[in-house]
């Protein structure tokens, strides 16, 4: 069996550098696994890591599925409204990584890795009026409706 061509990852150590080591590394991962085609494989890891942005938030532990916790994310805040695009891709992309039939693309774990990367940093790298300013990785209070 020939192995598929290596290609450039979709994203890479810079890109990363400001985000919690564990998010970091799942998202490295996954872009290593889409450059020599494990896209199934980025799709996983690139959902993992949207799950620990959200645990980071102290998502609500009755918000299960991905989709609860990337809404819940959306509607307490924490992920702003023009990151919607980016939670969709990794929730869709995400769910059927880990849940589908079909195999995934080259350009849906390319997609997919660059969506998780954009949640993670719309989450925890405030470039708003946040606690500690612009770029400063912010853990703050459990956000609304957490217990």
């Amino acid at each position: 069996m020939e192995r598929p061509a290596t290609n450039a990852p979709p994203i890479g150590p810079t890109e990363t550098a400001d985000l919690p080591g564990p998010i970091g590394a799942d998202l490295l991962e996954a872009a290593s696994c889409a450059s020599f085609g494990a896209y199934r494989a980025a799709g996983l890891l690139a959902r993992r890591a949207a799950e620990q942005v959200a645990v980071l938030r102290r998502v609500p532990l009755e918000m299960r599925t991905l989709d609860q916790k990337l809404g819940w994310l959306l509607q307490a805040g924490h992920l702003p409204r023009t990151s919607a695009r980016d939670a969709r891709t990794v929730r869709d992309v995400g769910t059927a990584a880990s849940h589908g039939g079909e195999a995934i693309t080259r350009d849906e774990a390319y997609a997919v890795v660059r969506a998780a990367l954009a949640v993670a940093r719309a989450v925890l790298v405030a470039n708003h009026d946040v606690q500690g300013g612009p770029g400063h990785l912010y853990h703050l209070s459990p956000g609304p409706g957490h217990r």
